[in-house]
């Protein structure tokens, strides 16, 4: 500390003051959002249009129509959905918002990809037979529709279950961070 030009010393300080301790404060504030305006305005419609992107696989692949309107309309739904954190403060790391919406639009679009693939095999020359091993060694011939039709029954019940896998690592995830930060455990 100077002093008219001096450097002043701790003793200086001390006889000039005739204080001998400097004390501090902390204080700590703990800021969290609610929830509940992220759950209507964000995870509530891009799970609805994760879970209406999966529809197109009871759709028959053969009405090509339908099914590639539907993927596109949750592909650009899901589009429309994500601008929405263009408005949220720009930060320098990854929010779990944006694991979220990215993830979102992760599914929707490979459930766009998934039909290219059936579609694929519809299409494909019907002459050609494909070899599947089934069981104890039998072994049956699928044509590719047949192929298409099993692709397609699996993808309803592997998109929903990998779906629901990420959202408990998801929530399990944030959750607990939420509840740690919010606690004052962090």
């Amino acid at each position: 500390m100077a002093y008219l030009g001096r450097q002043l010393s701790s003793e200086d300080v001390k006889q000039a003051t005739g204080l001998s301790c400097f004390t501090s404060g902390q204080i700590r504030f703990a800021l969290v959002r609610r929830f509940n305006y992220h759950l209507v305005q964000t995870y509530g419609p891009t799970l609805t249009t994760v879970a209406m992107s999966w529809t197109s696989f009871w759709v028959n692949p053969e009405v090509v129509p339908a099914r590639v309107s539907l993927n596109v309309v949750t592909v650009l739904t899901m589009l429309t959905q994500t601008r929405k954190v263009e408005y949220f403060p720009e930060v320098s790391y990854v929010r779990a918002i944006d694991v979220w919406l990215f993830t979102c639009q992760w599914f929707v679009f490979v459930s766009l990809i998934e039909y290219g693939v059936v579609h694929y095999y519809i299409r494909s020359d019907s002459k050609t037979k494909v070899t599947v091993t089934e069981g104890r060694g039998c072994c049956k011939t699928l044509t590719p529709k047949e192929k298409a039709l099993r692709h397609d029954y699996a993808a309803r019940v592997w998109f929903p279950v990998c779906f629901v896998l990420f959202m408990i690592g998801y929530f399990g995830f944030y959750v607990i961070d939420w509840v740690k930060y919010s606690t004052g455990a962090i």
